[in-house]
């Protein structure tokens, strides 16, 4: 229903204003993994920046944060293209209250394994000899099961 233009709520705004406004996220992870185009993030937690063609965000929620995403027009003369896609991760029981915190990866520290015609970003694990970069730092809550 987002995207649907007929719809009475609609969390994109579309053309005008394009992203998802502030809006909560709680007791889950997430990570925006970008590969055109920009993201504006800003979060109750007093962050705000901007990143994109390839940076990647992890953000954990845990007890709760209220964030937007809004893609800029930076562009007058020609079109904006933003490709970007989420993994949204759930958090084990104990750690749904940990304290919001995130990490930027930027693109050019984002490890790749190629193949004949590929390319593979690795976000997280391992893939051969590229290791995955990592998560943010657990809270405390999380350290002590």
């Amino acid at each position: 229903a987002d995207f649907d233009w007929r719809k009475p709520y609609r969390m994109y705004h579309g053309e005008r204003v394009p992203g998802f406004p502030q809006h909560p996220h709680r007791g889950f992870e997430t990570l925006t993994a970008t590969t055109e185009g920009l993201v504006d993030h800003t979060d109750s937690q007093g962050n705000a920046g901007r990143y994109g063609n390839g940076d990647l965000q992890w953000m954990t929620a845990g007890a709760g944060i209220v964030h937007g995403e809004m893609f800029p027009l930076i562009n007058q003369d020609r079109p904006n293209p933003l490709r970007l896609f989420q993994i949204w991760m759930n958090l084990p029981a104990r750690s749904k209250f940990a304290d919001p915190t995130f990490v930027m990866h930027w693109n050019e520290k984002v490890p790749r394994v190629s193949a004949p015609g590929s390319e593979v970003r690795v976000f997280a694990g391992n893939l051969g000899d590229a290791q995955g970069l990592p998560p943010p730092p657990p809270p405390p809550q999380m350290l002590n099961p």
